[in-house]
């Protein structure tokens, strides 16, 4: 599949090769989330002492509002280390691709944009998504065709990501 597969980032092509990037570590995504939850409550206790009672409303907002996003990130970090470190290269094909410059600007760069379905093969349902991707060396080259071949790097049914 190394040859004859369109990579929207070829960045990526080290997947098609077996080669790996080193992997950050399966519970950073939990080690992330328990120490934004445990700062998270020192700050809370830490501010609340310092600060008269007056303000405690804003100050439960701001404190769950950096719990939530630390969490948001540990999941994203534990998703994407996991699909990185575990994922496997299936097959897809394009099912719609544009290329569009990012601003009027010619230094702007020039976004591909690329949706494209492939077979799950746990289920056999059939996974779609999108990528964009700076590809400034195809503004002056024709676009791949709907239909073309892929690869995408496929974790579940529910975490996949096109190369």
């Amino acid at each position: 599949m190394e040859h004859d597969v369109f990579l929207v980032d070829p960045k990526n092509r080290h997947f098609l090769t077996g080669e790996r990037p080193r992997p950050v570590g399966e519970g950073l995504g939990l080690s992330v989330a328990v120490a934004v939850l445990v700062l998270g409550g020192i700050a809370v206790v830490g501010i609340s002492a310092w600060q008269d009672n007056d303000d405690q409303g804003g100050l439960l907002f701001v404190s769950v509002l950096v719990v939530v996003l630390g969490i948001a990130v540990a999941r994203y970090v534990a998703h994407r280390t996991a699909l990185q470190g575990r994922g496997v290269v299936i097959e897809g094909a394009i099912t719609d691709v544009r290329g569009y410059r990012e601003a009027a600007e010619l230094n702007s760069h020039y976004i591909l944009s690329v949706q494209y379905q492939a077979v799950s093969p746990q289920t056999g349902s059939t996974l779609t998504g999108r990528k964009d991707a700076a590809r400034s060396d195809l503004n002056d080259a024709a676009l791949p065709p709907k239909g073309t071949r892929v690869a995408v790097l496929y974790l579940d049914d529910e975490t996949h990501r096109l190369l």
